[in-house]
C-alpha cells in the first residue's frame, strides 16, 4: 500500500523537514539583506571627507583615496566613486594630491576610534598626481592599489611592486610633461611583473570614472 506524508508512523512528513529550512533561509536571508547598505553617509574628520555605509555592522573595509590636481581633487573623486563602492567601504578622500599621508591615516584612525569600527582590510587608490602618494607608500600588505593614469617618477617607477597592484594608463596622456611620458611605461613593466596593466586610449579624465567602476 502506498505511504503518504500524512503519515506519522515510520516516515517523517515532507514539510518538517521543508518549514525549518525555509525559516533558516529567511533568517540567513534577511541578515544579510540587513547588513549589506544601500546609502552612506558624508562627514569630517580632521578637514578630511570620510563616507561610511550606513549598516548594522561595524566592520568594514577601509580605502584610501588621492586626487588629481585641482579641481580633479578629493572632492572631484567623491562625486565620481560609484554607490557600489561607498556603500562597501569606509572611504577617507586626501584633500589634495600630496596631502601629508600619514595625516590621511591619523584621521582614519580617529574616525574609527570615534565610532567604534573595525577595518577588516585597507585599500588604497591614486589618480593623476595624487598616484605620486600612492607609489610612496606603497606597501605589500593593502588589499588593493589601484594606479588611475598615475604620474610617476623614474626613482617610483623601479619599485618592486606586488600582485595587489592593478594600473591603467594612457600614455599619450602624458605627452606634454616628459617626466612623466618617461616613466610612466617602466612603472607599468614594473606592476606587470606580478599585477594587473590596462592600457587604454581614453582621454585622462575618463580613465577615473572607468576605473572606480569597473577595477574598485
Amino acid at each position: 500500500m502506498a505511504q503518504t506524508t500524512n503519515s506519522t508512523k515510520g516516515n517523517i512528513p515532507w514539510w518538517w523537514v521543508a518549514l525549518p529550512i525555509a525559516v533558516i533561509g529567511a533568517v540567513v536571508g534577511g541578515s544579510l539583506l540587513r547588513r549589506k547598505a544601500r546609502s552612506f553617509e558624508v562627514d569630517r574628520q580632521n578637514g578630511m571627507i570620510i563616507t561610511r555605509p550606513k549598516a548594522k555592522t561595524r566592520r568594514f573595509p577601509a580605502l584610501i583615496v588621492y586626487g588629481g590636481l585641482d579641481p580633479y581633487n578629493g572632492d572631484w573623486m567623491r562625486q565620481m566613486m560609484p554607490d557600489k563602492v561607498s556603500t562597501k567601504y569606509v572611504i577617507i578622500y586626501a584633500p589634495k594630491h600630496n596631502t601629508n599621508f600619514q595625516d590621511v591615516r591619523q584621521a582614519l584612525s580617529d574616525y574609527r576610534k570615534k565610532h567604534g569600527l573595525r577595518f577588516s582590510s585597507e585599500s588604497i587608490i591614486g589618480f593623476s598626481a595624487g598616484a605620486l602618494q600612492v607609489q610612496r607608500v606603497y606597501h605589500p600588505l593593502y588589499e588593493k592599489v589601484v594606479l588611475i593614469d598615475p604620474s610617476t617618477r623614474s626613482s617610483l617607477a623601479d619599485k618592486d611592486y606586488g600582485r595587489n597592484v592593478q594600473m591603467i594608463y594612457n600614455r599619450d596622456n602624458w605627452k606634454s610633461l616628459p617626466t612623466v611620458y618617461g616613466s610612466i611605461d617602466d612603472l607599468a613593466d614594473e606592476v606587470d611583473r606580478d599585477g594587473l596593466v590596462i592600457e587604454t586610449s581614453r582621454p585622462h579624465l575618463d580613465i577615473a570614472k572607468f576605473a572606480l567602476e569597473r577595477m574598485v
